[in-house]
Order: structure tokens, then sequence, then C-alpha cells
């Protein structure tokens, strides 16, 4: 729960037409919610490649994204404020394979309305 936003946040990795160019675009996606039922549009919170869409020669993959604030003042870090934190796995390829070498990488957010 987003304490700033009044709401449910939720965070995936997904795949969606850019509203622009139409071209597929993955990534780190955002959605909210009053009831935990009915969610807002996604909304892309950063493009980059999952395991499932990494070709050779690109960039790594990552995946399991988290929203964490260490200000939070639930003991189990279920809510968050207007400054948590983005935590997500790199995953480092090597000569094209997935490899046990796994980076954990946390990238300051702030949310707005």
């Amino acid at each position: 729960y987003d304490s700033f936003l009044g709401q449910f946040l939720l965070v995936g990795m997904a795949s969606a037409p850019d509203p622009e160019t139409g071209r597929l675009v993955t990534g780190i996606y955002s959605s909210v919610s009053d009831n935990l039922v009915n969610w807002s549009r996604r909304r892309l919170v950063m493009a980059a490649p999952s395991i499932h869409s990494y070709r050779c020669g690109g960039r790594d993959p990552i995946g399991y994204p988290s929203v964490l604030d260490p200000g939070s003042q639930s003991r189990t870090f279920e809510t968050a404020g207007q400054y948590p934190y983005l935590y997500y796995t790199q995953f480092n390829y090597q000569r094209c394979r997935q490899t046990p070498n796994r980076d954990l990488v946390r990238v300051p957010l702030e949310i707005s309305k």
C-alpha cells in the first residue's frame, strides 16, 4: 500500500505496445488500485528486457521487481511512501547464456500523483 497515493501499488514485468509507435515495450510496469480488484492501466516505469524477451547480443535481462521503502512503519515493509526504492534482479549472461551470476539492483523512486 502506498500511503502517498492512498492506493495499493503493483509492480511487475510485462510487455505492452507503445502508444506512439505501436512497438512492443518490455520492462517494469506499475498499476494502482483502491480495492485490489479494479486496477489502473499499466504504466511503464522502466524499459528493460526480461528473460523471456532477451536476445543474444542485447542488454542483459532483469526480473523480480519489487518496491520497498526503508522508512516503512510496517514490520514487513508492506507499505511505502513517496520515496521508496525499486529493487530488481539483473541477470548477467555470458556468451548468450544465463549463468548463476546475478546482481540485486536498487534504484531510488519518487512516486507522483
